[in-house]
């Protein structure tokens, strides 16, 4: 699967050669970048996107999980913030915000961006996931029992990895 993937990032930059400002080829180039693991390449990649584009949240959103995996966490908070301003329903940079902000020991902000990533989608996986979230951060942050609710709550969307969780916090 990996070699289609790096066949397929070759012909997007033999079309960039050609159009350097063909923005799907940028975009594509920027995904299939990252599901290779070449991170840098994914950000300079939606870096393009955002020049010729600088109204897609997906672009800012992308940029932002390259950057992350990366390890550049403020450069990633900045991108899902501008992700957010654009389109204010995007789940996924709520999401990834909230546990960039988790991972931190920022449960506070964690709590309201999984809050605000909870009130943008009705996919009961992404749900599951959110409250699994939330309970991490509410445990982190000294609230048990907002914890428990919330794990018990990912539990009944199906989320399975909630489990041990659920079990300690008993």
């Amino acid at each position: 699967r990996s070699d289609q993937v790096a066949r397929a990032v070759e012909e997007f930059r033999r079309t960039l050669e050609l159009r350097p400002e063909d923005f799907w080829s940028n975009f594509y180039e920027g995904l299939c970048a990252y599901r290779l693991g070449h991170f840098a390449e994914a950000v300079a990649a939606f870096r393009a996107c955002i020049a010729l584009r600088p109204d897609s949240a997906e672009c800012y959103f992308n940029r932002g999980l390259a950057a992350e995996a990366l390890r550049r966490p403020e450069q990633a908070r900045r991108d899902y913030s501008r992700a957010l301003e654009i389109d204010p329903h995007l789940t996924a940079a709520a999401l990834n915000r909230g546990i960039l902000a988790y991972n931190e020991g920022r449960h506070a902000e964690a709590i309201a961006d999984l809050f605000h990533a909870l009130h943008t989608t009705s996919d009961p996986e992404t749900i599951g996931r959110i409250h699994y979230s939330l309970a991490m951060a509410y445990k982190a942050g000294g609230d048990p029992a907002s914890a428990r609710r919330s794990v018990e709550e990912a539990l009944r969307r199906g989320y399975r990895d909630a489990r041990a969780l659920a079990d300690h916090l008993r």
